[in-house]
């Protein structure tokens, strides 16, 4: 007999998806005779006496439809050096078949990339493990694969990018490793992702799996980006649903004169309507599906340009103002999600939990307070039932924070060094109303308790 893997997960897949991190092997063997041993059932394989002891039970799969049987789980009642015989009586119609082994086995999960300083590789959880009623061995990586994760603000790409995922494997302890998985920290796998919203005055958070890593990027500069003849490409990362501007450093360009390699798009038009311009821009309809590195070179100068165009799906395109509160919160389906919740807000205190004691004259005194938090309501405006069930994950999410803007123009960006943790708490919360679903039935509003405590002065 010997250990073998019988399935692991899928990668990559949501380390939060059911299962995601189980692994299973079996302990087995094919028994090609089975004969009467003084009337209980023998069963015949070449030096199985050296694996199998008396009193260990095994798992015999003929036994699952073999009349006046109960289980197919036996008790060893003897052994040789190439039988062994069960609690079970003999019966001419049990045939030969699947054994497996049913001993506890130490099993371990090994997590992490061999030879990487963010998320090295280490045995992170060892586990004894008891197969089940069909005999096989099922060792979840979850616990220890969830250890390995960042549940810290958003960090931007290269440093996050094993923050967000990690790479796997369960197996009994001194035997070969099977394939490693990776697995990300979402329910599902990016079909199942959610898009941003697309604000189109400050540079919103991308969320993109690359080569099964979670990549966290903050959109490029919202204003014109002007290209420098014979550079480098320039990769412009931004979310559809807004026009992005490009210039052209060397002024104005004959449009006859201009070469595109691979073919300009439709959804890229030249700016102006004459025979010259001075750029490009690409039109608010435009869709991943024009992403790639092109090549602009004018025919008669000999200049050229290169640009590498990386468009990322977004739900909606709208403005923010400048009193909403943009609330940043982990998705459970994974990425990052940012909402401007409007000006319409309310501030509170919960806790506030009282330490009172009595004088020598029974009058009672409140000497300290502690447990005071102080909370923020806020309210959305009516909204589509994708982007309602995207706020309703508020409620669970393992991390919220509460941002500010920082730069101007174009450059107005989420200031990821001045986030503030907030978290929710109670629950019983209606999700929504539908059939039909109606906006104004599913206002949403959510109470985020601020992580910091109000330290009150004791008496």
């Amino acid at each position: 007999m010997a250990i073998t893997l019988v399935s692991s997960p899928t990668s990559p897949n949501g380390l939060y998806a059911p299962d995601a991190a189980q692994f299973a092997y079996v302990d087995q063997i094919t028994i090609n005779t089975v004969q009467s041993n003084a009337g209980d059932l023998q069963l015949d394989s070449g030096g199985i006496g050296a694996i199998c002891s008396v009193g260990q039970y095994v798992y015999f799969a003929p036994l699952l439809v073999a009349d006046n049987v109960d289980s197919p789980i036996a008790k060893i009642i003897a052994v040789d050096t190439n039988y062994i015989v069960i609690d079970v009586r003999y019966a001419a119609a049990i045939t030969a078949g699947i054994l497996r082994r049913l001993e506890v086995v130490e099993f371990e999960v090994a997590t992490g990339y061999s030879a990487n300083a963010a998320q090295p590789r280490r045995v992170s959880q060892t586990v004894k493990v008891k197969p089940d009623t069909d005999g096989i061995y099922r060792a979840s990586g979850f616990l220890a694969g969830k250890s390995r994760l960042n549940f810290g603000p958003p960090v931007l790409s290269p440093d996050a990018d094993y923050h967000h995922q990690v790479r796997l494997s369960v197996h009994p302890t001194g035997f070969a490793s099977p394939a490693n998985v990776v697995l990300m920290k979402a329910t599902g796998v990016k079909a199942a992702q959610l898009d941003s919203i697309n604000y189109t005055n400050f540079r919103g958070l991308i969320s993109s799996i690359e080569s099964s890593l979670f990549k966290i990027y903050q959109e490029d500069t919202k204003a014109a980006l002007t290209l420098h003849e014979g550079a480098s490409a320039v990769t412009v990362r931004r979310l559809t649903g807004q026009q992005v501007d490009f210039l052209f450093d060397t002024g104005l360009q004959t449009v006859a004169n201009l070469s595109w390699s691979p073919s300009k798009p439709a959804s890229i038009q030249y700016n102006g309507t004459g025979s010259n311009t001075d750029g490009f821009y690409i039109t608010t309809a435009a869709f991943p599906t024009i992403n790639g590195v092109y090549e602009i070179s004018n025919t008669v100068t000999g200049d050229i340009w290169l640009v590498d165009i990386d468009l990322h799906q977004s739900l909606t395109t709208r403005a923010s103002c400048l009193t909403d509160t943009i609330v940043v919160w982990w998705h459970p389906s994974g990425g990052w999600f940012t909402y401007a919740f409007p000006n319409s807000k309310l501030h509170g205190i919960e806790g506030n939990v009282a330490t009172v004691t009595k004088d020598p004259d029974n009058a009672r005194h409140a000497v300290a307070y502690e447990d005071i938090y102080a909370t923020l309501t806020l309210y959305a405006e009516p909204e589509g039932e994708t982007i309602l069930d995207a706020l309703n994950t508020l409620r669970y999410s393992p991390q919220i924070y509460i941002a500010t803007l920082t730069g101007s123009g174009g450059e107005a960006r989420l200031n990821l060094d001045t986030l503030r943790r907030a978290y929710t708490t109670g629950g019983g919360f209606k999700a929504k109303q539908t059939k039909p679903y109606q906006a104004m039935s599913n206002l949403f509003s959510v109470t985020l308790v601020l992580s910091d405590e109000i330290q009150a002065i004791n008496e």
